[in-house]
């Protein structure tokens, strides 16, 4: 697909962005869905590790923020799905009574609340990239590079990821 708008009114991601226009506020959703799939990990009986981690780089005009597990990872069409504002990702919305999130928006709240951001995410020797960022005209946006594509073994020295898993 590559550059899309996301799909909702935009001016619904300005307001809910707003209460996210803090690092420590998106740290603690992008480390919060991390655990949620942990635990589906463990919910499923699946060895997972559990580390979180985070890396920090301060410049002069803003900062890095990386959030990476070890947990799941996700295939293309979940990670694309998931761009769909208000919709229902979560196991909660499934009715499976786990996790926090009910209307898909804690992700993309955390991302556009302090910029822009890049989710990669390996899952079964594929990754996936996507890029949510402002447009010219202040629209909220995504490129997800067309697809998914296999994951190399400089990706996943970038990444810090050996197997599955999200950054």
């Amino acid at each position: 697909m590559a550059v899309a708008p996301i799909p909702v009114d935009q001016r619904v991601i300005g307001i809910d962005s707003r209460r996210f226009a803090s690092i420590e506020k998106a740290l603690v959703e992008l480390i919060t869905n991390s655990d949620d799939s942990y635990s589906r990990l463990d919910n499923g009986r699946a060895q997972a590790n559990g580390r979180i981690d985070i890396t920090y780089e301060r410049h002069q005009s803003g900062a890095v923020l990386q959030v990476t597990d070890h947990a799941e990872g996700m295939p293309f069409d979940q990670a694309a799905r998931i761009l769909a504002y208000g919709a229902a990702h979560s196991p909660l919305s499934r009715g499976e009574g786990h996790g926090r999130g009910y209307f898909g928006r804690g992700l993309k709240q955390a991302v556009f609340g302090v910029g822009a951001g890049t989710v990669e995410t390996v899952k079964d020797g594929r990754l996936t990239r996507i890029d949510l960022f402002r447009g010219e005209n202040g629209g909220y946006l995504y490129d997800d590079h067309g697809g998914d594509r296999p994951v190399s073994d400089d990706d996943r020295e970038r990444l810090g990821i050996p197997g599955n898993g999200t950054r």
